[in-house]
């Protein structure tokens, strides 16, 4: 992700085409901005947070260790997914302690998922998951092994 990130322009755009540093050429070519590039970056993070993947609605499957540092606060608001409007709220304790997380989702005009998964690796490092029903909003707090 950083990867990916480091290599947009200075507008955080990314180009279709970038010649080398080491290349003196004033020759520019490609699409500017490459929009098809942005909007895979904000998938890509969106699913880190947020992944439907059958019935079920993946919660933090692929959230960086470092967005769980004390004090920290991950959130995504008003996303469509397949089963309705999604608001997520992942904050952590100014001690590094405890975190917690509410989920609303409004599934009107959708089928509501069978389960929401929430992923607690990158909060403990266990490999755990919480499966909770689809009962909304969900409000949970977990103690983190620090």
């Amino acid at each position: 992700m950083y990867a990916m990130a480091n290599h947009a322009s200075p507008t955080l755009v990314w180009r279709e085409e970038q010649p080398l540093r080491s290349f003196n050429s004033r020759k520019i070519t490609g699409d500017m901005p490459h929009n098809w590039a942005s909007a895979e970056f904000i998938r890509m993070i969106r699913h880190f947070i947020a992944l439907e993947r059958g019935d079920e609605l993946h919660l933090f499957e692929g959230l960086p260790p470092t967005w769980v540092k004390p004090g920290m606060k991950t959130a995504l608001k008003g996303i469509y997914t397949e089963f309705g409007v999604l608001d997520v709220d992942l904050s952590i304790s100014e001690d590094g302690k405890k975190a917690s997380v509410r989920i609303d989702l409004n599934s009107a005009n959708h089928q509501p998922p069978a389960s929401v998964v929430i992923h607690l690796d990158a909060l403990k490092g266990d490999g755990k998951k919480l499966a909770c029903k689809p009962v909304f909003p969900i409000n949970e707090i977990v103690t983190l092994n620090r």
